[in-house]
């Protein structure tokens, strides 16, 4: 089994259908739309793609397998498929900006790659195959490219991939999800109400922000902080009721909102009244007639 995938954020010279094979334990589960991980180019960099179509043969040979399928279900119906190749055509833009416009932000994923030395005693290295040894070495035996490329202020892949021939070092590649679960940090009461009125009468607590915020919390059980900084409390004022046990923290995770689908009702096109119903009918008439000449200007 095959299956052909279009590159995500790949240039126009990229974009195209790319075959990979589809491995035995992976073969229930890929079908059109969903998205895998694929190993890409000359180093095998790991890709994220988005499957357009599967088959069961390929005209092409020395294919690679695809490494690892994200979704469950598919984020692109038959529909939407077919909607990115007119996209593609129709507006002149690549497959990923055409399937980018359909799918929700935060969907993609982060890529990281680790360098991990193997043996530092080789003696057949050159000055610069010496520095992203050293560079290694004083970091544990590992690091990310990114890291190591910030350090040597200049591009490594070539080294390194001189150095992976070598056997010296080796690439670790790490995939996670974008979209984590979106959280709030909430407001709450530390104390039952009776105990931080005796702390005002007892002038524990002067502070009418403090007592302002406590009337709030008491009325609506909790509140999220941004809510209160909107409402005008400084940040500095909540940290210092927090330290004073007067107000913890809590984080919470946001639940999506479902909507509810209404069925719209069919109503008789809207009518001009009598003001815009002359000039409105010199134009309607003729076209319903196909005198489209009227309309058209002449030289």
């Amino acid at each position: 089994m095959y299956v052909s995938v279009v590159i995500q954020n790949s240039t126009r010279e990229f974009d195209k259908f790319y075959d990979y094979i589809v491995p035995d334990n992976m073969k229930d589960c890929i079908r059109p739309g969903v998205r895998v991980i694929v190993p890409f180019g000359k180093g095998n960099r790991l890709c994220e793609a988005f499957v357009m179509a599967v088959k069961e043969t390929s005209e092409f040979s020395g294919l690679k397998e695809i490494s690892q399928i994200i979704d469950e279900t598919p984020v692109l119906s038959d529909e939407l498929i077919e909607l990115s190749k007119y996209m593609r055509k129709r507006y002149v833009c690549t497959y990923d900006m055409a399937i980018r416009c359909m799918l929700p932000t935060g969907l993609g994923l982060l890529f990281r790659e680790d360098v991990i030395l193997m043996s530092a005693d080789r003696v057949d290295l050159d000055r610069d195959e010496q520095e992203i040894i050293k560079v290694l070495s004083d970091n544990n035996g590992k690091i990310s490219v990114e890291d190591l490329t910030q350090i040597v202020n200049r591009p490594v892949r070539k080294i390194l991939n001189q150095l992976i021939e070598k056997n010296v070092v080796r690439i670790k590649s790490h995939v996670q999800m974008k979209a984590r679960a979106k959280t709030e940090k909430n407001a709450c009461p530390a104390m039952d109400e009776e105990e931080f009125w005796e702390l005002v009468e007892n002038n524990n607590v002067k502070n009418l922000n403090y007592i302002r915020i406590m009337e709030i919390l008491y009325e609506e059980g909790s509140i999220s902080v941004a809510e209160l900084n909107a409402l005008g409390f400084s940040q500095n004022t909540l940290n210092n009721m927090k330290k004073r046990d007067i107000l913890p923290f809590m984080t919470l995770k946001l639940n999506g909102i479902r909507l509810n689908m209404t069925t719209l009702l069919k109503h008789s096109p809207c009518r001009p009244h009598h003001p815009r119903k002359k000039p409105s009918t010199l134009f309607t008439k003729p076209w319903k007639q196909g005198d489209f000449r009227r309309f058209c200007s002449t030289a």
